[in-house]
């Protein structure tokens, strides 16, 4: 199914704020999106890499502060894809990289039921460092919340 963004929620939420404001974060998000969808491994392997780097900063800063600084990633901007599938050689970018925290938003309650259980919709796979926070705004009539599975 679809799972887009309520207009109130997209209209107040989503792609105009913060620095999202701005063209260049537009254009950016653009450019995401086609290497995502033109060149998915190497797209992949491109995370991949930055997480590793975002790990390495994390524990450098650990290090020098004397204290823990735990490392955060939020792979899904507003596109909703199933990252649970993401793999590269096998593994899920949450096994590759277990000391980072991952967290996520959804409009798809199924999925962020599935995130918090060993559901056979995440491969009977729930994730330690991967949160999932089911996000609703806006007012939805009962025929969008019947298509939503709310």
């Amino acid at each position: 199914g679809n799972y887009d963004a309520s207009a109130p929620c997209h209209k107040s939420c989503l792609s105009k704020t913060g620095m999202n404001v701005f063209s260049q974060s537009m254009m950016a998000r653009f450019n995401r999106t086609k290497f995502y969808l033109k060149q998915r491994e190497l797209f992949l392997l491109q995370i991949d890499r930055e997480l590793t780097n975002l790990t390495k900063r994390a524990s450098k800063r650990s290090q020098k502060e004397n204290r823990h600084i735990q490392a955060y990633a939020r792979l899904n901007g507003l596109a909703d894809q199933r990252i649970d599938k993401w793999k590269i050689d096998t593994k899920t970018l949450f096994e590759r990289h277990p000391n980072i925290q991952f967290y996520d938003y959804t409009k798809m309650p199924h999925y962020a039921l599935a995130m918090m259980s060993n559901d056979k919709f995440s491969d009977g796979l729930a994730f330690p460092n991967y949160h999932v926070t089911f996000s609703m705004q806006g007012v939805w009539d009962a025929k969008t919340k019947e298509r939503k599975g709310v």
